[in-house]
């Protein structure tokens, strides 16, 4: 049996750098540009995602604005005309209590502020009034909004007429 022994003319060192060599890696400047795409394009997806909480925030207290609104709305329509011409009873101007139309939801009595104009249609004092509920808030981001809606009222209800099929009287 032989058994052969050489010795290598290069130091370990030498051996390591030799095995590296072949293969390739990233530069720093690489590292860098990459991580700064990576910063950028997280950045951007937190700054979509505000303006998307910013619009749902807004969509959403615009939907309960309108709720508020019709709401008042219907419970206007409901009182008789002497009801709604007695300013003791509907002031011709004013703000809307909604903590006593909210009473289970004090959150939104506490967010919205909501006020009511009636006054007297032009042409048609005496028979018809214009109705008028605005109501406002302010979002997270403290931006002030406000919608409004307006309307009509007459003495005799909406139509001045009946409706009678032909042949029926």
């Amino acid at each position: 049996m032989q058994m052969y022994c050489s010795t290598s003319p290069t130091s370990p060192s030498k051996k390591r750098r030799s095995r590296f060599r072949g293969q390739s890696g990233f530069t720093l400047v690489e590292v860098g540009v990459a991580g700064t795409v990576l910063v950028m394009g997280l950045c951007s997806a937190l700054f979509s995602l505000q303006h998307g909480f910013q619009a749902l925030d807004t969509a959403r207290s615009s939907t309960l604005a309108a709720q508020i609104m019709q709401s008042e709305i219907e419970r206007l329509r409901l009182l008789a005309w002497d009801d709604i011409t007695n300013p003791t009873i509907i002031p011709a101007s004013g703000p809307i209590n909604l903590s006593q139309v909210y009473s289970t939801n004090p959150t939104i009595a506490s967010h919205f502020t909501a006020t009511r104009t009636v006054t007297p249609s032009l042409g048609r004092e005496g028979t018809m009034l214009d109705i008028q509920v605005t109501v406002s808030w302010k979002s997270y981001n403290g931006v002030d909004h406000s919608r409004s809606f307006k309307t009509r009222y007459s003495k005799d209800g909406l139509y001045d007429y009946y409706y009678t099929k032909p042949g029926h009287s």
